[in-house]
């Protein structure tokens, strides 16, 4: 069905995948993700093509990195590995130091971490945790001298942004809610 917005109707048949845990959406989900395969299948040289591009893809990476005083933190991936690696060096000539490495934390390597923010002094950082490439993320808070995660996460959801307070006791956030994106606060080692 549709909605009538300013006296015009407006159809969306797709309206009902917005629920995306409900049956009706995971079943229409695994149908397209077999007419996909089946399509695809049937592509002559899919395999080859599908190897070199494998074999392309087998670089190391590194993303541009976030400096606080004298350390930089960043994400990067060595060709083996599935998911980048939470990285931090004490200078821009030390060596890498990886402070949160998701690959072990799934069998599938589904999870992902995420740099959110780090203070000011570079002695705390904000990371987040998504399965699967999911909106929403599970934030933590790491120590970064000690490498010990600190109280004062935030529960898994749809943030917008984060920002660690110069006190270092205070995170802002925007996170959406149902009734929109609102700007919050949060005093780290609340629950």
């Amino acid at each position: 069905g549709g909605e009538t917005v300013q006296g015009v109707v407006i159809e969306d048949p797709y309206r009902g995948l917005e629920a995306k845990d409900s049956p009706g959406t995971r079943a229409w989900e695994q149908a397209q993700m077999a007419f996909t395969r089946s399509t695809l299948a049937q592509v002559p040289g899919r395999d080859d093509v599908k190897a070199k591009l494998a074999a392309f893809a087998k670089v190391d990476t590194r993303e541009v990195p976030v400096v606080r005083g004298k350390r930089l933190f960043f994400l990067a991936r060595r060709a083996e590995q599935q998911q980048p690696v939470l990285t931090m060096r004490e200078s821009a000539e030390g060596a890498d130091v990886a402070l949160v490495d998701p690959n072990p934390k799934s069998e599938k390597h589904t999870i992902s971490v995420v740099l959110l923010d780090v203070s000011a002094d570079g002695t705390q950082l904000l990371y987040g945790l998504r399965e699967g490439g999911e909106d929403e993320t599970d934030v933590h808070l790491l120590d970064v001298a000690t490498r010990q995660e600190l109280p004062g996460g935030l529960p898994k959801g749809r943030y917008l942004g984060l920002a660690l307070a110069p006190d270092k006791h205070t995170i802002w956030y925007a996170r959406q809610e149902k009734i929109g994106g609102r700007i919050r606060t949060h005093q780290v080692g609340e629950d």
